[in-house]
């Protein structure tokens, strides 16, 4: 364990200690993928009950409690969920999440404050963020590159259509593997992808895979460091050719 995993698990247990010695709910900050893959590997380890928040589907970046039990405390969390609309309907789409985030740190603003930041449907953008930084970011935050920008609050979160964007695609592999399933669905060569499960880059299930041979099943959901997300909906039998079909969502 390197020194930081060290001191990130530290964090955790002093959350978990305060939760029971003072009766009352700890949050994390928002947690990367690397991040929240160790707390759920020392998530036996704690004498107090804990979750992430779960009104939204597939984030990222990940948010946890500490609570003495699952009945005697209510759990609120201190998220605040922004839009940021062009002002001019014809700028839509011409701002990026990389643009997002750099009007954001500019506010210097760490990492660890904001979580997810993705389009919607009607490519605006919704920014995650924690309750300390949602007054400075709604009130800073006019300009982004060259495009006018109007932020509002979304009080009601589990009301919201999060709904991620996705492209359908199909391919083929010689095994279900997970490097051969990441090399196809991130097009990617069969070594850079074992590489990468080597890099420890590559999570399955939000959990840190290390193993190239892993089998990957239905329904399971990879991202990959700097390349994206999927998810699979369907691998089939190998057929005479000794291929398997493949189905799978890829994130945008």
């Amino acid at each position: 364990m390197t020194s930081d995993e060290k001191l990130l698990l530290n964090r955790f247990k002093d959350l978990d200690r305060m939760a029971l010695d003072k009766n009352k709910v700890f949050f994390s900050n928002f947690l990367d993928a690397y991040e929240y893959s160790l707390f759920l590997q020392h998530i036996n380890e704690f004498g107090s009950d804990t979750g992430r928040f779960d009104l939204i589907e597939d984030l990222e970046r990940q948010m946890v409690y500490f609570r003495p039990d699952a009945f005697s405390v209510s759990t609120e969390f201190p998220i605040n969920c922004l839009k940021i609309t062009p002002k001019s309907a014809k700028f839509k789409g011409e701002i990026s999440h990389r643009d997002i985030l750099g009007a954001l740190m500019g506010l210097q603003i760490e990492r660890k404050y904001i979580g997810d930041i993705r389009s919607t449907q009607d490519n605006d953008f919704i920014v995650l963020c924690m309750d300390s930084v949602s007054d400075l970011i709604a009130e800073s935050v006019t300009r982004i590159r060259h495009t006018d920008v109007v932020i509002s609050r979304i009080e009601n979160i589990s009301k919201f259509n999060f709904k991620q964007k996705y492209v359908e695609k199909h391919g083929s592999l010689s095994s279900n593997r997970l490097d051969a399933v990441v090399s196809e669905c991130f097009n990617l060569s069969r070594s850079a992808a074992s590489e990468l499960v080597k890099g420890e880059v590559v999570f399955v299930n939000s959990r840190l895979e290390s193993k190239a041979t892993k089998a990957v099943a239905n329904n399971d959901k990879i991202s990959v460091k700097k390349h994206g997300k999927i998810k699979i909906i369907d691998i089939g039998e190998e057929n005479r050719k000794g291929k398997i079909k493949i189905h799978y969502l890829i994130y945008n």
